[in-house]
């Protein structure tokens, strides 16, 4: 395997990782390694990802679940202006 060969792997590899989500990359590192065996920084970084992400989601769905806060507090519709 010459270094084109080695470079051009390696760049389906980063693509194919670019596709995986956090979820997925830490199932496959579960696979490939063991569960919770090696990897201790990347899986720290995954977690840490899944997590921010699950955050993320359940603020949208609280802020999506109180539309009626949205209309209270429209630009331009305060009390007492004017």
């Amino acid at each position: 395997m010459n270094k084109k060969d080695r470079r051009e792997a390696a760049q389906l590899r980063s693509e194919a990782r670019t596709l995986r989500s956090a979820q997925e990359q830490l199932a496959l590192l579960d696979e490939k390694l063991g569960v919770g065996t090696g990897a201790v920084k990347e899986r720290k970084r995954l977690k840490a990802i899944i997590e921010h992400e699950k955050l993320h989601e359940k603020a949208q769905k609280e802020q999506d679940e109180q539309p009626e806060l949205k209309k209270k507090f429209k630009k331009g519709k305060r009390r007492g202006s004017g």
